[in-house]
């Protein structure tokens, strides 16, 4: 729902959110929206150096003409700021909470993205809710995750205690008649 509205927002032909993975950093997809009229709906200009880009804070645009800008410096340089000078293909945009760097927001059009000042801002509380909405899904994963460590654990004590009691039953058998034995 959340690259839908920002596909329509925005009106470009694609929206993708990539999700880092807590664990190995890498990036998945776990949004798509594509305007289905559109040439572009199943974009193929994934440009993955600029996703990792992304990923590590830095906005990147690719532009119309193909070559592609990284700005050297993170949110204060942003490429939506050089959109108004130049044309770009795709834009990809670092998903933040707080300091936490969770993913990365992909716009892709047919034609240039031109954004005016107000879809800027737009477009970076789009964003902003984009991130929140990943983080949500990584506090679910975990909770999830947690959930199922405690379950497991839960099975392996009840597991542990009906070994060791089928373990002392025989064993009193035993010690008994070892008992008896000795008495005789």
């Amino acid at each position: 729902a959340t690259a839908r509205v920002v596909q329509t927002g925005l009106d470009v032909a694609a929206c993708e959110i990539y999700l880092r993975d807590e664990a190995g950093g890498k990036m998945r997809c776990v949004a798509r929206a594509v305007r289905s009229d559109d040439e572009a709906s199943q974009p193929d200009g994934l440009e993955p150096g600029l996703l990792e880009n992304a990923a590590e804070g830095l906005e990147s645009a690719q532009l119309a003409d193909g070559p592609t800008y990284v700005p050297a410096q993170g949110r204060g340089a942003a490429p939506t700021a050089y959109l108004l000078m130049r044309e770009a293909r795709a834009l990809y945009i670092p998903l933040q909470v707080q300091e936490r760097r969770v993913g990365v927001l992909r716009l892709e059009n047919t034609d240039a993205i031109v954004l005016d000042p107000a879809q800027q801002r737009f477009a970076d509380a789009l964003a902003y809710y984009a991130a929140l909405a990943l983080e949500r899904i990584q506090l679910t994963e975990a909770a999830e995750h947690a959930q199922a460590l405690q379950e497991a654990d839960r099975l392996k004590d009840v597991l542990l205690a009906s070994v060791s009691h089928d373990l002392r039953t025989p064993l009193t058998s035993i010690k008994a008649l070892a008992h008896d034995m000795a008495a005789d």
